[in-house]
C-alpha cells in the first residue's frame, strides 16, 4: 500500500535473532532496498518479554523508530506456544509514536500499535498462533483491546485512518485462501 509517499510492508519474520541467522540485518537491507519512507509490521519476532535485544543488533536499522510488544511468558509453559511477538519500524522522518496501553500479550497473542500524525493513520499489528497453540479467549480479549482502541481513537482523531495487519493463522474451516497459482 502506498500512501502520501510513505509505503507500508508487512513481514513475518519467524525469529528475529535465531541460533543460525540474524534477521535483523536482513530486515535492515529489506527496509533500506528501495529507500523511501517505510512503515514495516512485523510479526513472530521471537522476542520474549523483558528480553533485551543487543543494542549492537539494533544498530543493523540505523535510525528507524522500534515499537515492540513481546511474548509474555508469565503463563503456563506447557500449555501456549513460547514464540510470537509484534514490532513495528519507522522510518526517522515518519513523526508517529507508540500508543503503549494498547501494546499488549496475553501469553498467546500480541498486539503493537503506533499512530503516524503526519499522515492521520494508526496502525494495529496482530499476531494469533495456529494450531494447538491457539486460545480463542486470548484471541477474543485482543480483539476486544482492538475495539477498545478504535472505539477510543474515532472519539480523539475522527480523521485518521486505520490499518489492521498481522498475522492471524486462519484455518480452512474459518476463511477461505484463494490463491493465483
Amino acid at each position: 500500500v502506498q500512501d502520501k509517499e510513505v509505503d507500508f510492508h508487512l513481514v513475518n519474520i519467524e525469529g528475529l535473532i535465531t541460533q543460525k541467522y540474524n534477521k535483523v540485518e536482513i530486515l535492515n537491507k529489506y527496509a533500506n532496498l528501495t529507500g523511501g519512507r517505510k512503515i514495516i509490521a512485523v510479526t513472530e519476532t521471537h522476542l520474549l518479554k523483558d528480553q533485551h535485544m543487543d543494542p549492537e543488533a539494533l544498530n543493523y536499522i540505523p535510525g528507524y523508530k522500534i515499537y515492540r510488544t513481546d511474548r509474555d511468558v508469565n503463563y503456563d509453559e506447557d500449555a501456549l506456544s513460547k514464540w510470537g511477538g509484534t514490532l513495528i519500524l519507522a522510518s526517522p522522518d515518519i513523526i508517529s509514536n507508540k500508543v503503549g496501553e494498547f501494546c499488549y500479550s496475553n501469553g498467546n497473542c500480541e498486539m503493537t500499535v503506533a499512530e503516524f500524525s503526519e499522515i492521520k493513520m494508526a496502525l494495529v499489528v496482530i499476531y494469533r498462533p495456529s494450531g494447538a497453540n491457539f486460545s480463542l479467549n486470548s484471541f477474543v480479549e485482543i480483539l476486544d483491546k482492538t475495539r477498545e482502541y478504535l472505539t477510543k481513537l474515532k472519539a480523539e482523531k475522527a480523521d485518521y485512518n486505520t490499518m489492521l495487519a498481522g498475522d492471524f493463522n486462519f484455518p480452512r474451516e474459518v476463511v477461505e485462501w484463494i490463491s493465483n497459482r
